[in-house]
């Protein structure tokens, strides 16, 4: 590709030209010619030449000039013919354009106008044709003639245009004023106006507009406007009509008067209309205003009818009232009246919501009154059938406040309140009552506080001027003592004879003791039926150990509940140890306890864990021996009776390990062992026997033996029966646990029976006797609503109705409280239970004759897989025994493997050099004759320079010779190396397959020589020697054929990411958009790089890439970081490179690449194979496997994409 652009400028004149070159059949050239002298001239020519077929030539021409007349000039031709020419010409009076096209719609356009004047006569004509069709439009204003007129006429070729005319005329001034105006076109009949203005001012006018048409029911149409002045009134008329008995009328009045102190204002508005909904509207305003007296008067007619009628007025003479009378839409009567002075006032209001009747009116009288620190309010409300007062007071000092309200009916009190608060500086005696005709209802509180105890007090009297001892009161006390605090709460019922109380006492870091708290919570007069709660918490540590005990208890002696935990955690540099102790009472007062406990002991490497409880206990010990042989020993004791245990020892001086455990419960010296030893440095052995009824009974065994240094000898024992024998006793083991699981829950729900129902005993007598004064308080306070009701209190019988349902619902709810307290007393039906226990026996049946079933058929049909692998294998090693011998004398004999091979003695090294010398003098000959063209002298010297410094030529060919000929050795090399291997695999073979009398042996030829098992080679891949050398190459087009033969596939992977839009590496597509920052995707086995995609808002996003040393970041406008800093494109370090090609930015690294397209926003990642099943993140785990690449970081795979995001996110709070 070449580039050549030639300028010439001078004062007037700008010549360009260019010539682009993409290959020698794509060449562009471009000229421009431009000449410009002060825009009076203008000249610009363009010419444009492509090797695009029918674009081969473009010109453009474009002149003007401006001597006395303005004319421009423009011509347009390519090389299909098209040509496009205007021209435009202007002069003072004239203007003409033409414009000529080879487009059959537009072949020729022109406009043309002339414009003439004479005096005050003004003419124009303007004539537009196009395709030989043309528009005339022409005017004429006369200003000299009276009347003046104007005349505008429009001819076209159009149907039903062809020539319409608009005459306006015009004569006298603004204090008498006619126009007309005519309008003649052929779509409609004309239309014709007249204006008529007559103006002295603007209270005093008269305007008159007649339009006549040839519209149906619009003939004519008027609009009259007259504005009139008579003595102090203005009167206003509008009236528009059309066809002359269609009429809309206005009339509007002002009058203004003077009357004594004041002025007296009237104002009038009606509308007459011909439509029936609305007819007439009438509108009448009146204001009148003097000294201290104001009125106002509104009313509204509707087709003759009144809506609206109401007078206002306002008068602050005497005292400050305001009054509002109404006569429609109802007859009403509103006052309201009062004085304010400094520290009183009084007011009094009266509303008449129907004037016509007597007993619809009602007064209220308020007076209120304040001093320095009281206040009084009175109201009062009359009304003919009732009268209500509310009178209140307010006292406030520093020490005592005071509220009190009374509500009298009839001049009767039916209601009182009083709230009174006494306080000093650390008490407070406060109350609060309520009054009412027959009971009074009354709340006190006091506090009170001496040397630092506090003492609360609270009571609720409901009959507070009667009976004191209907009362509930509550009294609270709270005392510090030495390192700790008592606190008491008694409530106190005298009515019906019942105390309750609440003693508590808390101590703190009392010695060892951190807390010691007791509550007591007494309800009853019986000392057993008090309940106790206790916490304490005790430091016992010492030194640098630590020892913490802890105990809670709950105990109620009535009802046998006594309940105590105790738990201990104990700490130090060699031993860890919890515990948990539960002892609890039965109903028959039987002691029962739950335990658990966990020691490790890192002195002496042992681990223990004890459960006891009441039904069954477990012991658990293990320890550790770090001494040649390594041991691990597991005991597990069941009942203290019943020991299971396991030891594994490891002995590195002979390489062998042995594990031996006791799998019976039932039969302890039954024991499984397992044991593995190298006989020799050539032989390994393992075997798995059990000893049953003291008799061995071998399971398994394995031998590896190497016959030489280049064959290992594999045997394989088992026994054939060992499932049969599995299935038997699991069936056996099944039926008596199954028996045992039935005796245990037999036992257990009896025992739970039993403690139910003596636990159900207790707590029902415990409530029977205890509800008894509740029950009958309540059955008293029915019988006093009963009497209130007689007498009617409160009014009761105003709403009897709903009092008696009140009543019936209350006795409904005693009778059913009574019938559940007898109830109680009875026995419990056990029928529900007894067929929960009849469900759970059938279900436990079930699950036993199930867990045969299934066992059985699970252990049949492992046994069916058995067999049908043992065949399956067998039928696969005769099918694709030939089949891999036919691979490998292929890859063997591979044609392209030969040729290279053949070829590599006979590549002409040095000619290959020396062509490549010859062309980089080539190169180098060329780029500096263009540098010298393009480059400014100093700039070309000093790359000059640096090239020279360098040495590139030499350079580049001592690198490639070198290079070349180690290809051609390492590649002879490993060609060698894949045939010896291959061949030796082909001899690998199986001896001996009797899946039936379970043998099994088998020689494996080796790849490398071993002198012994305790050796083994690594054995690499050959490629990976070459790809190390040229990371990311294919040095051999034809590589792809050699490697399908290979065993192991190629497993590179591409992901893609474009918006919400996520593909991942396997393929699984999903979509997402974040708010944070996210794995897409890392290497989770050596921790090569990472890749992560940071959300920036408003769909802003950076790409982080990071690796073991460098950090590299790509912002959404393309900015690069690297390690924080920013950098220049294109960036190269050991680790990473960084290049950009238009809006792509490549981040490449080893075995991974990063392309993020700026403009799209889109981002393309790959993987090498070496990253096979090692990464994790958004884009999947690169396996292969579609499934599992929705697997968020705890393993766990999911279907939602924001689960996955929020599983990967970089940190719990966002960026």
């Amino acid at each position: 590709m070449s580039a050549t652009v030639k300028n010439v400028r001078k004062s007037n004149y700008v010549s360009t030209s260019a010539v682009v070159a993409l290959s020698p059949e794509k060449v562009y050239e471009m000229s421009l010619n431009y000449l410009n002298q002060n825009f009076r001239k203008m000249d610009i020519k363009a010419e444009v030449k492509t090797p695009v077929k029918g674009h081969e030539l473009m010109r453009w021409v474009y002149r003007h000039g401006t001597d006395q007349v303005l004319s421009v000039f423009s011509n347009y031709e390519c090389s299909t013919g098209i040509q496009i020419t205007g021209d435009f010409k202007l002069s003072p009076r004239s203007f003409n354009m033409d414009v000529r096209t080879p487009f059959q719609a537009f072949r020729s356009l022109s406009l043309k106008g002339n414009l003439e004047r004479q005096n005050m006569i003004y003419s124009l004509d303007t004539f537009f044709e196009m395709n030989k069709k043309s528009v005339k439009l022409s005017g004429l204003v006369d200003l000299e003639s009276r009347p003046m007129t104007t005349r505008i006429e429009l001819k076209t070729p159009f149907n039903g245009l062809e020539s319409s005319e608009i005459n306006l005329s015009c004569t006298g001034d603004i204090k008498d004023l006619r126009a007309t105006i005519e309008i003649v076109t052929p779509l409609i009949k004309p239309i014709n106006s007249e204006v008529h203005l007559r103006y002295d001012s603007l209270l005093d006018m008269e305007t008159t507009a007649i339009l006549t048409t040839g519209f149906k029911s619009f003939e004519r149409l008027s609009v009259s406007f007259v504005n009139k002045k008579h003595r102090n009134e203005y009167q206003t008329h509008v009236e528009t009509s059309w066809n002359r008995e269609k009429t809309i009328a206005l009339d509007a009045s002002c009058d203004v008067s003077e009357i004594s102190s004041g002025k007296h204002i009237k104002t009038s508005m009606s509308i007459s209309t011909p439509f029936k909904a609305l007819k007439t509207i009438t509108v009448n305003m009146g204001h009148k205003y003097s000294t201290g007296n104001y009125m106002q008067s509104v009313f509204l007619e509707y087709n003759g009818k009144p809506l609206l009628d109401v007078d206002t007025s306002y008068s602050n003479i005497e005292h400050h009232t305001v009054t509002i009378v109404t006569r429609h839409p109802r007859p009403m009567n509103f006052r309201i009246g009062g004085n304010m002075e400094a520290e009183k006032m009084n007011s009094d209001i009266s509303l008449n919501w129907n004037t016509d009747k007597t007993d619809s009116n009602m007064n209220m009288e308020a007076f209120y009154s304040h001093s320095n620190n009281k206040c009084n309010l009175a109201l009062r409300f009359v009304h003919p059938s009732k009268t209500i007062g509310f009178r209140g007071e307010l006292k406030r000092s520093t020490s005592h406040n005071l509220i009190s309200l009374d509500v009298n009916v009839d001049d009767a009190n039916v209601f009182g309140y009083t709230y009174d608060c006494k306080h000093g500086n650390d008490d407070r005696d406060t109350s609060m009552k309520f009054r009412f005709p027959n009971r009074s209802f009354m709340l006190t509180n006091e506090i009170q506080n001496r040397l630092g105890s506090k003492m609360v007090t609270g009571a609720f009297y409901w009959d507070a001027d009667g009976d004191k001892t209907k009362k509930v009161s509550v009294k609270g006390d709270i005392t510090p003592s030495e390192n700790g605090v008592d606190a008491n709460v008694v409530l106190e019922m005298p009515s019906i004879g019942q105390d309750v109380k609440l003693d508590s006492k808390v101590k703190f870091n009392k010695g060892s003791v951190l807390f010691d708290g007791k509550t007591e919570f007494t309800y009853s007069k019986d000392s057993r039926k008090t309940l106790i709660l206790s916490s304490r918490l005790e430091d016992l540590s010492s030194g640098t150990d630590t020892n913490y005990s802890f105990n809670l208890g709950i105990k109620h002696p009535y009802t046998t509940v006594d309940v105590e935990v105790t738990s201990l955690l104990e700490s130090s540099v060699y031993k860890k140890m919890a515990s948990v102790d539960v002892k609890y009472q039965t109903a028959n007062k039987m002691a029962k306890n739950f335990g658990i406990m966990g020691e490790i002991d890192s002195l002496k490497k042992s681990i223990k864990m004890d459960l006891t409880t009441p039904i069954k206990s477990i012991n658990i010990q293990g320890s550790v021996q770090t001494t040649a042989p390594y041991k691990v020993s597991i005991k597990n004791l069941y009942d203290n009776v019943k020991p299971v245990s396991a030891d594994i020892v490891f002995d590195p001086s002979d390489v062998s390990i042995d594990v031996n455990m006791n799998y019976d419960i039932d039969n302890p010296q039954n024991i499984l062992h397992v044991n593995a030893k190298m006989s020799d440095e050539s032989g390994l052995t393992a075997e798995v026997f059990r000893d049953v009824d003291s008799k061995r009974v071998s399971d398994t065994l394995i031998n590896l033996k190497l016959k030489t240094s280049k064959i290992l000898h594999t045997r394989v024992h088992w026994n054939p029966d060992l499932l049969k024998t599995v299935k038997s006793v699991g069936l056996n083991k099944i039926h008596k646990y199954g028996n045992g699981i039935n005796k245990a829950l037999q036992t257990s729900w009896v025992a739970v029976e039993e403690e139910v129902q003596a636990k159900h005993r207790l707590i029902i007598s415990a409530i029977k006797e205890d509800m008894k004064p509740y029950i009958n308080f309540m059955s008293a306070r029915v019988t006093e609503l009963q009497k209130m009701r007689r007498n009617n209190d409160f009014y009761l019988n105003d709403i009897v109705g709903h009092f008696q349902t009140t009543q019936n619902v209350i006795r409904h709810q005693m009778k059913s409280l009574q019938n559940e307290i007898n109830s109680l007393t009875r026995d419990m039906d056990w029928t529900l239970y007894n067929l929960y226990l009849a469900e759970i026996t059938e279900l436990i049946k079930l699950m036993e004759d199930m867990s045969l079933q299934y066992y059985t058929e699970v252990l049949d049909c492992i046994q069916s897989q058995t067999t049908q692998l043992s065949n399956t294998i067998e039928g696969v090693y005769t099918k694709y025994g030939k089949h891999v011998t036919d691979s490998v004398a292929s890859i063997s004999s591979n044609k392209i493997l030969e040729t290279v091979r053949s070829r590599l003695p006979t590549i002409p090294l040095k000619q290959m050099a020396d062509r490549y010398n010859t062309v980089i003098y080539n190169a180098r000959e060329s780029i500096n004759t263009g540098l010298i063209k393009t480059l400014p002298t100093p700039v070309y010297h000093m790359a000059s320079s640096a090239y020279k410094y360098w040495e590139i030529e030499e350079n580049i060919r001592s690198v490639f010779i070198k290079f070349v000929n180690f290809i051609k050795k390492d590649i002879g090399d490993e060609f060698s190396n894949i045939k010896d291997l291959i061949t030796d695999v082909k001899k690998t073979k199986v001896t001996v397959y009797d899946p039936k009398k379970g043998h099994f042996e088998m020689d494996i030829y080796l790849p490398l020589e071993m002198k012994s098992l305790t050796e083994v080679k690594r054995i690499a891949n050959p490629i990976e020697n070459l790809r190390s050398y040229i990371p990311q190459s294919n040095p051999l087009s034809s590589w792809n054929n050699i490697w399908s033969h290979a065993v192991i596939p190629s497993f590179g992977a591409h992901a893609h990411i474009k918006g919400e839009h996520f593909t991942t590496f396997d393929g699984q597509e999903f979509d997402f958009n974040g708010r944070c920052s996210y794995v897409l995707a890392r290497d989770f086995g050596k921790d090569k790089f990472s890749i992560i995609l940071n959300y920036m808002g408003r769909q802003s996003k950076k790409l982080v890439v990071m690796t073991s040393t460098q950090n590299v970041q790509v912002a959404s406008n393309g900015k690069v970081r690297v390690d924080g800093v920013e950098s220049k494109l294109p960036y190269a370090s050991d680790e990473i490179k960084i290049s950009q090609v238009g809006d792509n930015i490549y981040v490449d690294g080893n075995g991974f690449g990063v392309v993020n397209n700026i403009k799209s926003a889109s981002y393309d990642i790959e993987l090498s194979h070496w990253f096979h099943g090692r990464t994790g993140g958004l884009l999947g785990v690169h396996d292969n496997e579609r499934f599992d690449d929705m697997m968020m970081s705890n393993k766990q795979i999911t279907s939602d994409a924001y689960a996955l995001a929020n599983s990967w996110q970089v940190q719990n709070k966002c960026r």
